[in-house]
């Protein structure tokens, strides 16, 4: 049997565009700033629940599109498995804070240990946590406190960087902010 040329992309957690911060919906991270939203409504503190320890990898859809293109026309990208990922990921933690400051201009103002966090989300009023009274935003089960094991390869596109989260954070939460009571994102 002949040889199919093949190329195996692997990106991290997908976002919004980087210029812009559209997305097609609110999931992975958007559930961070679905939390910060609730405190931020409520006037309730922002609780840190994230790990510092473990990176957290987002890139921005645009990177994403910019990375297949430019390793689609590599003939060297045959036969790879490309993970297109940030190089310097945020901490899980660092991420909370950025997107408390972003969206709600305050930081995280206790720490939450971790299994208190994953254990709150199983208690049904923290789980269905009413934002809006027409909606219930429904919360995944976490593999772990925000938590992510660092990929095994870390390969580039041929001349595509990932722009570095502070680059981008404000159009995410921007976008967010204008969107976030529509169901079509939910």
């Amino acid at each position: 049997m002949e040889r199919i040329p093949v190329t195996i992309y692997r990106p991290a957690i997908v976002v919004g565009d980087s210029h812009s911060g559209e997305t097609q919906k609110f999931d992975g991270p958007y559930y961070v700033l679905r939390a910060i939203a609730r405190a931020h409504g409520l006037r309730l503190p922002m609780a840190q629940f994230a790990a510092e320890a473990a990176s957290f990898n987002v890139v921005p859809v645009d990177f994403v599109v910019r990375a297949l293109v430019a390793a689609g026309s590599d003939p060297a990208s045959v036969g790879e498995t490309l993970h297109l990922v940030d190089p310097e990921p945020l901490s899980a933690a660092k991420l909370v804070v950025r997107l408390d400051e972003e969206y709600a201009a305050r930081s995280p103002a206790f720490r939450l240990p971790p299994r208190l966090a994953a254990r709150s989300l199983r208690i049904p009023p923290v789980r269905h946590g009413r934002r809006h009274p027409s909606r219930v935003d429904r919360v995944p089960e976490l593999p772990g406190p925000l938590r992510r094991a660092p990929c095994s390869r870390r390969a580039r596109a041929p001349g595509v960087r990932c722009p570095p989260f502070e680059d981008y954070v404000g159009p995410l939460v921007r976008f967010f902010r204008a969107h976030e009571d529509d169901p079509a994102y939910v």
